[in-house]
């Protein structure tokens, strides 16, 4: 499948990310000057597109949306974040190569079937991460 993360800003953040309930949402939060950024680009948009039934993946460059980049304290790039319902289910800080994203992606979506139409929820404030 040929597509790709979709860019967004961080006027987008909350209706994009923080407010999806129908899906995962994976967040690359990336910089044009970042080296392992630009090598980790190409395979989160493979990734985008053979996911994009299953996961919502999109891109947030850090030097334009600095203050939600603050307020979800990303200080290392690259950082790949995945929410759930609003809230944070994996951060991931570097590039752990295409394997490595497969399975962040893979256990978020372990986590996301264990709360789809339970009452524990990561709303509940019952929140599972990754390292």
């Amino acid at each position: 499948m040929d597509s790709k993360a979709r860019e967004i800003d961080g006027s987008q953040f909350r209706e994009v990310v923080l407010e999806n309930r129908k899906q995962p949402v994976m967040v690359d939060f990336y910089a044009e000057w970042c080296g392992p950024c630009r090598l980790m680009s190409p395979v989160i948009d493979r990734l985008a597109g053979e996911w994009s039934d299953r996961v919502e993946i999109v891109k947030v460059n850090t030097d334009k949306a600095g203050e939600i980049c603050r307020e979800l304290g990303v200080q290392a790039l690259p950082t790949v974040m995945i929410f759930w319902a609003g809230e944070t289910i994996a951060r991931l800080v570097g590039f752990r190569g295409e394997d490595g994203l497969r399975r962040d992606l893979k256990r978020a979506e372990e986590i996301c079937a264990k709360y789809s139409g339970s009452s524990d929820s990561p709303e509940s404030g019952h929140r599972e991460g990754a390292d």
